[in-house]
């Protein structure tokens, strides 16, 4: 499963997967990106050893990894039996996250960032990239210019570094309640970009649970 960028951090995922819960039976396995694992925890799905992967899961983690993906194993144990209960006690539903995302940036790049500030730095970098060069006119650059039309702040350095500041205040309701200081999370954001041939993107995060004590 995979949510476009443009529409992820809505809660999209957790909807479909809530659907999809009530069909695991036995031991269910996936191969999420690093960064999702605490969203497949949520539903009880826990790191696995590779070891145990069906073979045509086994492949497509070597695959992955061989091609520098940030993936690894999952699994779940579920059963029939505990259908039920686990439908009485809320398991199938997931925490509601209320999110505010405020920084630099035009409108279309603030609803870029509010939808992809989850993603791993690596992964907000490459969709940024992505996002930034459809947005070019005929004839247009990745230079000063377009980024500063599209809300960038730019110094006058050689070579010129521009940058996208963001910070994603979250606030989630329905956690359990060993996860309850977690509740409130903040998350920094800076996408710097350096206007070399070609550009270079980095990107760099930081959460903080101001509740936790």
């Amino acid at each position: 499963m995979q949510v476009h960028p443009d529409y992820q951090g809505q809660g999209i995922g957790g909807h479909i997967l809530s659907h999809c819960v009530p069909y695991l039976d036995g031991t269910a396995y996936c191969l999420p990106y690093t960064h999702l694992v605490r969203f497949y925890e949520r539903i009880n799905f826990a790191v696995a050893d590779p070891r145990e992967l069906p073979p045509i899961l086994a492949a497509r983690l070597t695959f992955c990894l061989a091609t520098g993906q940030p993936v690894l194993a999952m699994k779940r144990l579920f059963s029939t039996l505990l259908l039920g209960v686990c439908l009485a006690t809320g398991c199938a539903q997931f925490p509601r996250a209320d999110v505010a995302y405020r920084g630099n940036g035009d409108a279309r790049i603030l609803e870029y960032m509010r939808g992809n500030y989850m993603s791993s730095q690596a992964g907000v970098a490459h969709y940024l990239r992505r996002h930034l060069e459809n947005g070019l006119r005929p004839g247009q650059t990745l230079d000063k210019a377009y980024l500063l039309q599209r809300g960038a702040i730019c110094d006058d350095g050689d070579p010129v570094v521009c940058t996208f500041n963001g910070v994603a205040d979250e606030h989630f309701a329905g956690l359990p309640k060993e996860n309850a200081h977690r509740s409130h999370r903040v998350s920094k954001i800076e996408a710097r970009i350096v206007l070399l041939q070609p550009a270079v993107i980095d990107v760099r995060k930081e959460e903080s649970y101001p509740d936790a004590g």
